[in-house]
């Protein structure tokens, strides 16, 4: 993911912008706002298998229910299910 932002009283050039960071596999919290002279610059190619593979990848912080066994989850589902 990446997300610009810019200092609008800079001229614009690539030292007025920060770029946010997240890092594949880590929990969002590591995640940065850097200026162009903290990224490294690549010529690899990443080949398309590889981004299939990763896109099947799940992390246990993807998962809100990471942790929970089969009776933990139907306990919570119980106690937070909407009531009409």
């Amino acid at each position: 993911m990446l997300d610009i932002d810019y200092d609008a009283t800079k001229p614009k050039d690539e030292n007025s912008y920060t770029y946010y960071v997240h890092f594949e596999d880590l929990d969002k919290r590591n995640d940065d706002w850097v200026p162009f002279s903290r990224i490294r610059r690549t010529t690899l190619k990443i080949e398309e298998a590889a981004l299939e593979d990763s896109s099947t990848h799940m992390h246990p912080n993807d998962n809100p229910h990471f942790g929970m066994n089969n009776a933990k989850l139907l306990a919570h589902q119980e106690i937070t299910k909407f009531k009409t």
